[in-house]
């Protein structure tokens, strides 16, 4: 079975105006097409900043992984050509 494009774990996301996404946890996989739908846009802005690594996320514990490596355990260089890979509308 081939690797998913995204694997997130345990994903928590608190906002400063107490907006809370509880631990979610999900798999995206390539040449799929996916729908985030929800009753606060802030969140759902806030989840795909996080997976595509531009907002951490609130837990140390949550984990994003693409393609197998930990985004936010990898180096500002690593990151950058991750983030290459990685568009959202």
């Amino acid at each position: 079975m081939k690797e998913p494009l995204f694997l997130i774990e345990n994903l928590i996301l608190t906002l400063d105006d107490g907006v809370y996404l509880p631990s979610i946890n999900f798999v995206i996989n390539e040449k799929k097409a996916y729908l985030i739908d929800g009753p606060h846009d802030v969140i759902n802005l806030s989840l795909l900043k996080t997976i595509g690594g531009l907002l951490p996320p609130s837990e140390e514990e949550s984990r994003i992984l693409f393609q197998g490596t930990d985004i936010y355990n990898t180096d500002d260089k690593e990151l950058k050509e991750i983030r290459k890979n990685i568009s959202f509308v």
